[in-house]
């Protein structure tokens, strides 16, 4: 009798907390969830939690990803058979043996080395998107509401991590992480936020009766993005955002009718971006402190690089393309990255004992899985691409959530290629809330276009 209270309870408290959220008309009903509310405002709950948290409260936010993992199993069944049947989760089996496989032989061919047990989450990680696929339902409105959850979110620990304090300070030269992680994160969540701004700008402008408020926040948001980006200090995120609005401006010059706010935007960011880099001697610094390095290693005088921040790096590519030769197809299991830094002879000890990874994911990815890890890795984010054009062809998926996606990819492709990001907490959030809400539009696609294949 207690127990059947109980139950009645629960229910209750969850009817009521349906109730209010579907009060709140801005958030869609979930087309992936057949017909089981609880089942959508769990999901529509806890990706939004996980966007806000993701960047202030990693420990939260990785409880949140199992939430989401079990939540996915029950949509998966109740989505309709076309979704069931999408490449992704081909990709996703193929997730799973690729580090299955690889354990195997090393545990077969140098068991000294091999892991105790083999860590498939370090593969499957790069398919968490399928989790916010379904969470999202969908819909654009439940995306770009996740979208800017997280935008909140990283507001919010950027306050909390020194705020205006470590803004001054990067300002006057020091380069600032705000204390999330490190800076080549911390610069990699600041320059994709800022292509968020550029892209939906004339999305925000639409709205005719608020441009007064609107754009004037926009602006503060895109200067205050720009000026982080730059105090952070890290190359390979300017490289990268240097990259992804050249490809921009392309995209934008093919339909500048209709985007002439988001080129004024564009216009007025890359201004300010390039006027500041033009007074900030840090950039000069940072730039110069390591010529000698490059010097070094465009004369192939490899022993006179030094073991500063690039040098590490173009030491440590050298060192693993020794171990992918070994083993070229499979890898060395999931710690070959460490095992090249470890055992680096020509390493001084306190380089071996910081460093266990190449910060190159492309290269870690070579010595942990082989080269079928690494097509595994480009090839979802192939498909994610070819299919986000068809869902946009189709009419599925927005214009500037596609011009947003590409850019992303330019974006994350190049930054991947000086740091590990595929492997840590904060590449595989970000890269899940970008291509899960794209991921949810292409499902919708692959619905309506049945006629024309799978994808």
């Amino acid at each position: 009798m207690m127990e059947m209270q109980g139950v009645d309870a629960f229910r209750s408290v969850m009817s009521r907390l349906r109730a209010t959220f579907a009060g709140i008309s801005c958030w869609e009903p979930n087309r992936f969830d057949g017909g089981r509310r609880w089942l959508g405002f769990l999901g529509a709950l806890t990706v939004l939690l996980y966007a806000f948290l993701g960047i202030s409260a990693l420990g939260f936010a990785g409880k949140l990803i199992y939430v989401l993992m079990l939540s996915s199993v029950v949509f998966f069944f109740t989505a309709p058979v076309e979704v069931r049947r999408s490449t992704v989760f081909v990709l996703l089996l193929v997730s799973v043996c690729v580090p299955l496989a690889s354990w195997a032989l090393s545990l077969l061919t140098h068991p000294e080395l091999a892991e105790k047990s083999p860590k498939v989450n370090r593969v499957v990680n790069w398919l968490l998107p399928i989790t916010v696929a379904f969470a999202l339902g969908g819909h654009t409105r439940n995306t770009l509401l996740a979208w800017a959850a997280a935008l909140l979110g990283l507001l919010v620990a950027t306050w909390f991590g020194g705020g205006l304090k470590e803004i001054l300070r990067g300002l006057d030269g020091y380069r600032v992480d705000f204390g999330l992680h490190n800076a080549q994160h911390t610069a990699m969540y600041f320059g994709v936020a800022l292509l968020g701004l550029l892209n939906f700008l004339p999305r925000l402008m639409a709205r005719q009766s608020s441009r007064w408020f609107i754009f004037p926040v926009w602006l503060a948001l895109a200067v205050f993005m720009t000026t982080c980006v730059i105090i952070v200090q890290t190359r390979a995120v300017w490289l990268g955002l240097s990259v992804s609005l050249l490809v921009m401006a392309v995209m934008f010059a093919q339909s500048l009718r209709h985007y002439r706010g988001l080129m004024l935007g564009l216009m007025i960011a890359t201004a300010s971006l390039l006027f500041l880099l033009g007074q900030s001697e840090l950039v000069e610094r940072r730039v110069e402190s390591e010529l000698k390095t490059f010097t070094s290693a465009f004369q192939g005088s490899l022993e006179q690089i030094p073991f500063d921040s690039s040098g590490i790096r173009l030491r440590s590519w050298v060192e693993a393309a020794d171990w992918i030769e070994q083993r070229p197809i499979f890898g060395w299991g999931g710690k070959g990255r460490g095992l090249v830094m470890k055992q680096a002879t020509s390493f001084p000890e306190s380089v071996r004992q910081r460093f266990r990874h190449l910060h190159n994911s492309y290269l870690d990815t070579l010595v942990n899985f082989g080269a079928v890890g690494l097509l595994l890795l480009l090839g979802l984010w192939s498909w994610l691409t070819y299919a986000s054009i068809a869902a946009y062809r189709r009419g599925v998926l927005p214009r500037d959530m596609l011009q947003f996606f590409i850019s992303f990819m330019v974006f994350w492709a190049t930054i991947n290629f000086f740091e590990s990001y595929v492997y840590f907490f904060s590449g595989t959030f970000v890269f899940a809330l970008v291509a899960g809400g794209v991921l949810s539009h292409i499902w919708l696609y692959q619905q309506i276009d049945v006629s024309k294949g799978v994808l």
